[in-house]
């Protein structure tokens, strides 16, 4: 036995109006096509539904049984679909966004002000990871797009460069190495003790890309994963950060510096998305206001960063 929700709603129609040809009305179908339906119902059920002679329609006891538990089967339905849209209203209201570091605390807060300015109630969810991490959250669904370098060669992604982010040097603001305005070149500052982000990294790739350009082999003195402890080695005297100018301009404080460094890789920073999804609302305007903002941190530093 299986009734369709406009079969059990035809039959509580039938049990209000008692009349074959006001409900076809209401359901908009001949009084032939409705009779056809409550037969295909009865044949389900293997009973009777109705009496019906010239003058009246009568329902039998087995369909006013039937009809209590439709209703209440109708009610439940009709709750369901109203959760399901909630559902569907409520997650056109959030966004998710994976994020290198730099990028959620450098991009992220104007982002989400200026999403939130056209749609106050937004849920936005921001998750800070590394390069593979995030594209591992994109790939699982878990977020609308991710802000990260990416090889846009990858079949499966959609990638649109925003900026270029040029590496540069991060030391302490009496480092004497660094203070005679001479900017140093990549193979000149192998000898500063350098400070970088761990093998397998996106911004560690393109910096030994770079030195293997240079026929050498880049050895960091320490590697850390986290921007905030870079900074705090750096601080404490241990060596010189190389890294992009974002990341730098993340962590500098007014004990540290950034410096030029002549011969310096750029890394490449997008938006990445799943290629067939369609951007939702809130996603198109976190990526307007993403354009926005890039412009901004261009006008800070226009020699260090490109779009």
């Amino acid at each position: 036995m299986n009734l369709s929700p406009r079969q059990l709603r035809i039959l509580v129609s039938l049990s209000e109006t008692l009349s074959f040809s006001r409900t076809a009305d209401r359901f908009h179908m001949t009084q032939p096509a409705l009779s056809r339906i409550v037969r295909s119902m009865e044949e389900a059920l293997g009973t009777r539904l109705f009496h019906r002679t010239t003058r009246s329609v009568r329902m039998t006891d087995d369909a006013s049984a039937l009809v209590r538990i439709a209703q209440r089967m109708l009610d439940d339905y009709d709750t369901g679909l109203d959760a399901m849209g909630g559902v569907i209203e409520r997650r056109g209201r959030r966004l998710s966004v994976a994020a290198l570091p730099s990028l959620a605390a450098m991009l992220m807060p104007q982002v989400a002000l200026s999403v939130r300015a056209t749609v106050p109630d937004a849920r936005i969810e921001v998750r800070d990871a590394l390069s593979d991490a995030t594209l591992d959250l994109l790939r699982g669904r878990a977020v609308d797009f991710a802000l990260t370098s990416a090889d846009p060669s990858q079949s499966e992604i959609r990638y649109e460069e925003f900026l270029r982010d040029r590496y540069v040097l991060l030391s302490r603001r009496d480092d004497p190495r660094l203070d005679a305005g001479q900017p140093r070149d990549l193979a000149s500052a192998i000898d500063l003790g350098l400070i970088s982000m761990p093998r397998g990294t996106a911004a560690r790739l393109y910096a030994d890309s770079a030195y293997l350009q240079l026929d050498m082999q880049f050895r960091p003195v320490m590697e850390f994963e986290h921007l905030a402890t870079i900074g705090k080695f750096v601080e404490a005297g241990f060596g010189v950060a190389l890294l992009p100018c974002l990341a730098a301009m993340m962590i500098q404080d007014r004990d540290l510096v950034i410096h030029n460094l002549m011969g310096a890789p750029e890394r490449s920073l997008g938006i990445v998305s799943l290629r067939g999804d369609e951007p939702g609302h809130l996603a198109g305007l976190a990526v307007q206001a993403i354009r926005a903002c890039v412009q901004e941190l261009i006008a800070l530093e226009p020699e260090r960063l490109k779009g």
